[in-house]
């Protein structure tokens, strides 16, 4: 990885939009898959270690691909464009 793409993406880790659209969206779609997937158990009162682990997981999980997939599409927004490239 090149110094600016480096530089890039450590300033995209201090962005608040991306740390805003990865809770937004991470956490939210991981609290739903952890409603689906180990809702039963918790409504039945089924609850162990492995399905607090799992229902923890879930949202940090999604967050994460949330946060990588927003900090990568604002570091290609920061790069300069190429010569010849589609991008306007």
């Amino acid at each position: 990885m090149n110094t600016l793409k480096r530089h890039l993406w450590i300033r995209a880790c201090c962005q608040r939009p991306v740390w805003r659209r990865a809770a937004l969206i991470g956490l939210t779609i991981g609290l739903l898959q952890a409603v689906v997937h180990q809702g039963e158990h918790w409504v039945h009162h089924e609850v162990n270690l492995s399905v607090v682990i799992k229902t923890l997981c879930s949202p940090l999980i999604t967050f994460a691909v949330a946060f990588l997939s927003g900090a990568a599409a604002w570091v290609e927004q920061q790069l300069p464009a190429e010569p010849g490239s589609l991008q306007s």
